[in-house]
């Protein structure tokens, strides 16, 4: 019988001989076949104990015995039994390199919720994906402000279902709704803009993605100065919380160039760090309140210029110094797609010495993303979470490229596949760098 190839690899695997049953499993941590177990592979655990998230496993022909450093653990060894079947007896002792191990993804609507749930149990569970971002943005059936409830948007009902899926893969869903910036795609306005247009920055000459009437204007931002702007997304970003049933959230706040635009009465005057801090403080102030962390992305907050990552991965447009007047209990995903400067990522110690936790954040250019996670392990700095991989397409994309939709199989060429086939690629060397 040949053995499975698992995914990802365990750190430690002993194939042994003879025939294995996975089912009964026993996980007494006491007992005496696990009290074998541990004894035999004490010696190739790091520090001679399992880390979090780590277990023991060993198969044979009465059934399985797991052995686990924490609930987590035992739901990693839960994964790894679903993968093994019918395979021979084995041995394995295995735990994660990196402690988040996240996945980024787009909003597909409610109607996808079968193809996420089959997404999570299929393929993201069995890789030993922890961390399921999900950015939804306005999709919710609001009721503070009706006027924000698209039609056809997900319910409270439907968050929970995916919520249970993920919870029982030991994926923690952490919804975000992109602030500031990110409030429309090119010119078309955004559902918040589109609800209350006075709610929105004005755009300016200040540089050509701030410039509607520029062919590089990117995206709008809302008013941060506006006085009501805040406690009304606010009040959207605490139903979230509620219907998501969550510990953290993630606020976007990337890419934004236009901020404190000349051809605002109340921005056009005030320096644009000042006005970038004071959006990011009251998003803080609001969550930290009700005791969730905090994520955001990082690039306005790195000087393009001294750091050398340009205008797009960093700002040149006056945020930066923002770094310095906002609270380091916020998660900070530094996300960096094409090889940072010259293959180093200044980025990391910046945010590190500056007492953050920082994510690092990858996307399609797999030779690219596993230099970033490398960087990130070589840091040694427990401030340096782990690897989030962003495929910046709608989940149910993701899903529908990877199973195919029950008429058209799967295209290993399709670009969107390579990039979701990527996607994980870096969930693997995230647990185990040795898989690539």
């Amino acid at each position: 019988m040949t053995p499975p190839a698992l995914l990802p690899p365990p750190q430690v695997i002993e194939w042994r001989s003879g025939p294995a049953v996975v089912e009964p499993v026993e996980h007494q941590p006491a007992s005496a076949r696990a009290n074998t177990l541990s004894a035999a592979l004490r010696g190739r655990l790091p520090g001679g104990k399992l880390p979090a998230e780590g277990y023991l496993l060993e198969t044979g022909p009465g059934g399985a015995v797991i052995v686990a450093a924490d609930a987590a653990g035992e739901v990693r060894a839960r994964q790894t039994l679903r993968q093994l079947g019918g395979a021979p007896a084995v041995r394995i002792a295995d735990w994660p390199a990196m402690a988040w191990r996240g996945l980024h993804v787009l909003d597909s609507g409610p109607d996808s919720l079968p193809a996420l749930v089959r997404l999570v149990h299929e393929v993201l569970g069995p890789r030993k994906c922890n961390v399921l971002v999900y950015e939804i943005d306005y999709n919710f059936a609001f009721t503070s402000h009706p006027e924000m409830a698209a039609k056809g948007a997900w319910t409270i009902a439907q968050i929970r279902e995916l919520g249970a899926a993920c919870k029982a893969e030991g994926i923690r869903l952490i919804p975000e709704l992109q602030c500031l910036g990110h409030q429309s795609w090119k010119k078309p306005p955004g559902a918040l803009l589109v609800a209350h247009p006075d709610f929105e920055e004005p755009s300016d000459k200040k540089n050509p993605q701030s410039d509607i009437a520029s062919d590089e204007f990117y995206c709008r931002s809302w008013c941060p100065s506006h006085p009501q702007v805040h406690a009304f997304v606010s009040d959207l970003i605490d139903e979230l919380v509620d219907a998501f049933q969550t510990d953290a959230f993630h606020v976007g706040m990337d890419e934004v160039f236009l901020i404190g635009s000349e051809a605002c009465p109340r921005c056009g005057k005030l320096n644009p760090a000042d006005l970038y801090a004071h959006a990011v403080n009251d998003l803080h102030h609001r969550l930290h309140k009700r005791g969730v962390t905090m994520l955001m992305w990082g690039d306005r907050l790195l000087d393009g210029k001294a750091t050398g990552y340009g205008d797009w991965e960093a700002a040149t447009n006056g945020t930066a110094p923002a770094i310095d007047r906002i609270p380091t209990d916020i998660v900070i995903c530094d996300w960096h797609y094409d090889g940072g400067v010259t293959g180093a990522y200044p980025s990391l110690k910046i945010f590190a010495d500056r007492g953050f936790r920082v994510w690092p954040t990858v996307y399609k250019n797999l030779d690219a993303s596993l230099g970033f996670l490398k960087a990130a392990r070589e840091a040694a700095d427990p401030r340096v979470l782990g690897g989030l991989a962003s495929i910046w397409m709608p989940a149910g994309t993701m899903a529908a490229t990877l199973f195919g939709d029950g008429r058209v199989a799967a295209d290993p060429d399709d670009p969107q596949y390579r990039i979701a086939a990527t996607a994980l690629a870096d969930l693997e060397a995230a647990w185990h760098p040795a898989t690539r």
